[in-house]
């Protein structure tokens, strides 16, 4: 098969086509970065995405509801208090990767609702969106837009303890900020939907290891109409929807599918999540990026492990529907040659016109 673009590849692959190899796609952290440039001597001029050959771009715009501009609030010695873009407060480290700790929320009553929601139309929250989707169609790439989607932005309120609080002590506040979050964010997608994404990729942790943070029941009474009324327009244009979520969210699979999500990362392997058993039970409706063991085999194992595990995972490729990653993302502890050998055990053996891809 000819060499495809990145972007045909990807579309092909999302299709459930077979492309010319597996996609490659993840995210490295700053630490890792960091230490990844210094020991082989890249300057900051190096885009690390192109030189990892990565086939995914990400792209977004200010799609909070409020145009809060993030800041640091204070520092003490190598921690700072900081606000971000949603309006949450927290401490975090300087110049780690870590989970901060919130301080507070940013919206503490429905009272608070209306001058928190701020106008999806405003036009500097677009600003050089159509220029960056351009750029990365220009080199070839996939460009997927990302934004959180209901249940992420609960949780970017709130905070996880107190959002998990709140949904037993104050329900009708949670149930008000879902529906004032779909007007917004439904707001959002119809400009949106005037570029040439290729794929709508929306962020919302709805589980640990042990499962998902709210019963089936639950997600299909507060989620399920609004996630469908915000995925139906791009599926309508045939623009995949890619959900991320850590943890264990196999019990959700079946309404996600419904609601119109047709691809999941990144298959949190710490949770129990197989690509290959998820593949086999909804590899036609379904597509799956990652699942490469970041805390396991990435982490504690050889270059050769690591390659065998790549190939192992390799055979959800089969049919499309498969991007190579990690099981969540590239921290600062995984040694560099085993980040090196995911990414070359991916080429190798992910190629489907040489008959490479194990079967």
């Amino acid at each position: 098969m000819t060499a495809l673009t990145s972007r045909e590849r990807v579309v092909r692959c999302l299709r459930f086509e077979e492309p010319d190899r597996v996609p490659i796609m993840d995210a490295p952290l700053s630490d890792f970065s960091a230490r990844y440039r210094e020991a082989r001597g890249l300057p900051q001029s190096v885009d690390l995405e192109d030189h990892f050959g990565f086939d995914i771009r990400r792209v977004s715009c200010l799609f909070t509801p409020s145009l809060i501009q993030q800041k640091v609030l204070g520092r003490e010695g190598d921690l700072e208090t900081f606000v971000d873009g949603w309006g949450l407060v927290f401490r975090r480290w300087v110049g780690r990767d870590g989970v901060p700790q919130v301080l507070r929320p940013a919206i503490r009553s429905e009272e608070e609702l209306d001058e928190y929601f701020q106008d999806p139309d405003e036009p500097s929250r677009y600003q050089g969106l159509h220029e960056s989707v351009a750029a990365i169609h220009a080199r070839g790439l996939a460009a997927f837009f990302t934004m959180s989607e209901h249940w992420g932005g609960l949780y970017h309120i709130f905070g996880l303890k107190r959002l998990l609080a709140l949904l037993h002590r104050e329900p009708r506040l949670i149930r008000m900020t879902v529906k004032r979050l779909s007007k917004h964010y439904e707001g959002v997608a119809a400009r949106v939907l005037d570029e040439e994404i290729d794929a709508l990729w929306v962020f919302g942790d709805l589980a640990a290891n042990e499962g998902p943070f709210i019963s089936p029941a639950r997600y299909e009474d507060l989620l399920f109409r609004a996630h469908r009324s915000l995925f139906r327009p791009f599926r309508s244009r045939g623009i995949p929807v890619a959900f991320h979520s850590d943890g264990d969210i196999r019990p959700l699979l079946p309404m996600m599918i419904r609601e119109g999500v047709c691809a999941i990362q990144p298959l949190d392997a710490s949770a129990g999540m197989d690509v290959l058993e998820l593949k086999d039970r909804y590899g036609d409706v379904l597509a799956f990026m990652g699942n490469i063991p970041n805390k396991t085999v990435l982490l504690r194992g050889t270059p050769s492990q690591v390659a065998s595990e790549v190939r192992r995972k390799l055979a959800a490729g089969i049919g499309g529907g498969y991007v190579l990653g990690s099981s969540h993302s590239i921290s600062g502890d995984v040694p560099i040659e085993n980040f090196e050998a995911m990414l070359e055990a991916g080429r190798r053996y992910g190629r489907y016109a040489a008959g490479s891809m194990p079967r």
